[in-house]
């Protein structure tokens, strides 16, 4: 959701709700922040202090509870993310509009608006931390889902009017049989899997203070979260090309935490392919009436430009 001012109505329900649920009455105007592309985050200031309240407008309660039991177990591991602020009640969650939602202190930083080799060293030391926190954790978070969107994707690529989509066909059916015909297990755990330079936050000397958003930590190899950081790196790249600089930044990051296995590091390209092609499959499966060829996808764009980086 974009920046701005709540509606008068939506204001009243979010007052009612906070004085409700947290005995907090907090002052107007309530900012939406900027960022939050699939759920509500609105700024709260109050006398207590300041806050995000954030609506998962996405995932049911259930889904959204194991998703702030991981991160209380991160917070107690001193991970650097907020931990949530407990209701009246003593619950962690929340209900606004009938969707599970949840306060958390407001962490001063600003989100990078690039990356550089600094930021992309701190980047990989925090995967490590995080992976290295829940190793044996145990966890009812859903197993990584790119595997079934790229073979769902490959499943219906028959019915996708899309030029170049051939080629994504073919790339699918190589990197899947790639990935059958691996045979060893990779070390795995949770992950975040959407860890980019907009959910960090750094202070003015450039030090990440907080990581944020674990909509979509899943279990998973560990290989898979450096590739899908490597890949969002792309992004902002000229001509979605990984600068080799940024891909060293955040491998020796990583490592000084926890060291790759030669496994993981001989999976690293096969992964990144991965993780780029179920972006695409998400993203044909959200734009395939809006799109005409396969070249608007940035994903695609990504992957064909880094064969292998």
């Amino acid at each position: 959701m974009s920046a701005g001012d709540l509606t008068k109505n939506q204001t009243a329900r979010v007052v009612a709700h906070l004085q409700r649920a947290y005995g907090i009455t907090p002052h107007e105007p309530l900012l939406i922040l900027a960022g939050g592309a699939d759920n509500l985050n609105v700024r709260v200031r109050a006398d207590s202090g300041d806050y995000v309240l954030r609506r998962y407008d996405l995932v049911g309660r259930t889904r959204a509870k194991r998703e702030l039991d991981l991160v209380r177990v991160l917070v107690a591991k001193l991970f650097p993310t907020p931990l949530p602020i407990k209701t009246a009640s003593g619950s962690f969650l929340s209900n606004l509009d009938g969707r599970p939602a949840a306060l958390f202190p407001f962490v001063p930083g600003k989100v990078p608006l690039k990356y550089s080799v600094a930021l992309a060293k701190q980047m990989g030391a925090q995967l490590a931390t995080l992976h290295l926190a829940t190793i044996a954790m145990r966890t009812s978070l859903r197993g990584w889902s790119d595997l079934a969107d790229i073979k769902l994707a490959q499943r219906r690529m028959g019915d996708l009017k899309i030029d170049g989509v051939r080629h994504y066909a073919n790339a699918i059916s190589e990197n899947l049989n790639a990935h059958r015909q691996s045979q060893c297990r990779l070390p795995a755990g949770i992950i975040h899997h959407d860890f980019h330079r907009g959910n960090i936050l750094c202070n003015s000397h450039g030090r990440i203070v907080s990581v944020l958003d674990f909509g979509e930590a899943c279990t998973g190899p560990f290989i898979l979260d450096i590739a899908r950081s490597l890949s969002y790196m792309c992004l902002d790249g000229p001509d979605f090309l990984l600068t080799p600089t940024l891909r060293r930044a955040l491998l020796s990051g990583y490592e000084r935490k926890r060291r790759l296995l030669p496994e993981e590091s001989d999976a690293l390209p096969l992964m990144f392919a991965l993780a780029n092609l179920a972006d695409a499959a998400r993203y044909l499966r959200d734009h395939e009436w809006s799109i005409r060829s396969i070249k608007e996808c940035h994903s695609w764009r990504v992957f064909d430009a880094n064969r292998w980086a």
